[in-house]
């Protein structure tokens, strides 16, 4: 349940561009208990942030961890779709 909070968060965070607070209480959520629910919304959210920080490799990296992981998912279409667009494909 903690981590589901933690996700509110963190996208409210990025809501109001505090993207190095967001990444801190993403990470903090998908290492709350992994494998949880959350986990697939929390490693997308910490892919947004580290965009919006100008780690373009870093969110690549944790995009491409999540299509694997949670394939299906509407976290893993949703970082497809992202991964498309800055690969320019």
């Amino acid at each position: 349940m903690r981590a589901g909070l933690l996700v509110d968060i963190g996208r409210n965070q990025l809501d109001l561009k505090a993207f190095d607070d967001a990444a801190r209480t993403f990470d903090l959520a998908a290492r709350e208990k992994p494998g949880s629910p959350w986990e697939p919304d929390a490693m997308l959210g910490s892919a947004k942030a580290l965009r919006n920080q100008g780690k373009a490799a870093e969110a690549r990296r944790v995009l491409e961890a999540l299509t694997k992981r949670y394939k299906g998912s509407a976290a893993a279409d949703e970082a497809a779709r992202l991964l498309a667009d800055t690969s320019g494909g």
